[in-house]
């Protein structure tokens, strides 16, 4: 008798009926919607005080480069609202737990930072962060824009998009958050900061090797794009 033929549980086959459902993929996008929803509500009167103090001012550089700063997160976050409900259902998803927990904690690790003990930033630290933020949220809200609906948190496959930055790298979201995350590092920075900021790193690439396989499988032709374009940086990794 062949023992090596498995077979799946009633309990089993019963919860993934309902992790296929409609309602379920519209449940899970609740939680990130509504995140955002909330950031956007805290931070949108900070920046609009805070913008209309800069004529009093004369316009510094410092305050004036954290406004951009803050009006480029702010305009991802609202674009990050809107893919989330519109987002396409995932043609297939990474099996098992691990790679969920990973995705969550590189999304979710930086979020620790300010509550870290850190000394005050000088000035030109203050700056460089604004302009990293500035910079990284920028490119985000770009590529953003060319992800659409096949945007996910977890590792999930819903459409393959090999377009605009995708056509050099696999994971440009990654990168430019990754640029905006260093700047917001510098605002709290300590050695607790530097090791919070590795850790996630690990973890986002972690979650892009969960993310590809999860491609690969749901798409055969993604293995041919990920011969020709690199992961991170082109020529590099």
């Amino acid at each position: 008798m062949d023992l090596s033929i498995s077979t799946t549980s009633p309990s089993r086959r019963q919860l993934n009926a309902v992790t296929e459902t409609r309602a379920y993929d519209l449940a899970l996008r609740l939680p990130l919607t509504v995140f955002y929803i909330y950031v956007l509500m805290v931070s949108a009167p900070m920046l609009i005080e805070t913008a209309l103090s800069l004529p009093a001012l004369g316009f510094p550089i410092l305050p004036v480069a954290q406004v951009v700063a803050r009006l480029a997160f702010l305009l991802f976050a609202t674009l990050m609202v809107g893919v989330t409900v519109v987002r396409r259902r995932p043609v297939a998803k990474s099996p098992g737990i691990v790679g969920r927990v990973v995705a969550l904690g590189g999304a979710c690790l930086p979020l620790v930072q300010p509550l870290l003990p850190h000394d005050e930033p000088s000035a030109a630290m203050l700056l460089v962060s604004a302009t990293l933020v500035m910079v990284g949220n920028g490119l985000s809200l770009w590529t953003l824009s060319w992800l659409g609906r096949s945007f996910s948190v977890m590792p999930e496959a819903r459409r393959p998009v090999t377009g605009g930055p995708y056509a050099y790298i696999r994971h440009p979201l990654y990168a430019c958050e990754q640029v905006a995350l260093v700047g917001i590092a510098l605002q709290f920075f300590s050695v607790y900061a530097l090791v919070v900021l590795v850790a996630q790193v690990a973890l986002q690439l972690g979650r892009m090797h969960y993310e590809e396989r999860v491609l690969a499988v749901a798409f055969p032709d993604y293995v041919a794009y990920q011969a020709r374009t690199a992961r991170l940086i082109p020529g590099v990794y």
